[in-house]
Parts: C-alpha cells; structure tokens; sequence
C-alpha cells in the first residue's frame, strides 16, 4: 500500500546444522531488536509470531520477520536454556522516509544450509 514499507528486525541469523537452530549471530544497529536492549547475541531464535522456526531456511525466516513499519512481532528465543518472549515493533533506522536495511540480493544456491542472512 501507500506509505507503508517492510522492514526487517536487524537479526543477523545463521543457522546451526548440527540441531538444526536458529541462532542470533549479531544485531543491527538502529533496528527493533538492537534498539530494544531485549534481543542478545547468541539466543537462539525459536518462534516468530507463534510460527515455530524448526526447519525453515533464512529465506523463510525474512519472510516471517520482515513486515510493515511500525507493526507489532513477538519472538519467542531461547537463552540459557529459558523460553524467552519478547515483543517488538518493526522500525528501521531514522523511522520513517529512507529505504530499508539494504539486504544483498540472494543470488546465492539456495540449496546450503549455511551462511548468514540479515531479518
């Protein structure tokens, strides 16, 4: 619609083969998951809006973090062995005008599991 863009969290995810996790490798700065202070490297991403993560490419995960600005996700993380949930609003740097974090184009082969990718 109008007016209205999609930003991601600023999650830099990767994924763990040997059991298959989503883990935080790092945050962008100026995005929801930095800017809340409730986000930590190396929390494993279990759940985004209730959809359990198991299984899904980083492509997928984008999908499930990106949405429209200012709208409203909760993750559900994994820290020391404790389920954590935290709320966020979408928001990228500035809030409002300007583009989005800027994501490489995925060109890569979509068939390996590793590498990292920015949600």
């Amino acid at each position: 619609g109008a007016g209205s863009r999609r930003v991601g969290l600023g999650l830099v995810l990767e994924r763990n083969d040997a059991n298959r996790s989503i883990v935080i490798r790092d945050l962008v700065p100026d995005f929801a998951a930095h800017r809340s202070g409730k986000v930590q490297r190396g929390d494993i991403l279990l759940a985004v809006d209730a959809e359990p993560t198991t299984g899904y490419d980083l492509d997928q995960i984008k999908y499930l973090t990106s949405g429209e600005d200012g709208s409203q996700v909760m993750l559900d993380l994994l820290r020391n062995g404790a389920r954590v949930q935290v709320p966020l609003v979408r928001s990228g740097p500035g809030g409002g005008g300007g583009g989005g974090l800027m994501m490489p184009t995925p060109e890569a082969p979509r068939d390996n599991w590793g590498g990292e990718l920015a949600c």
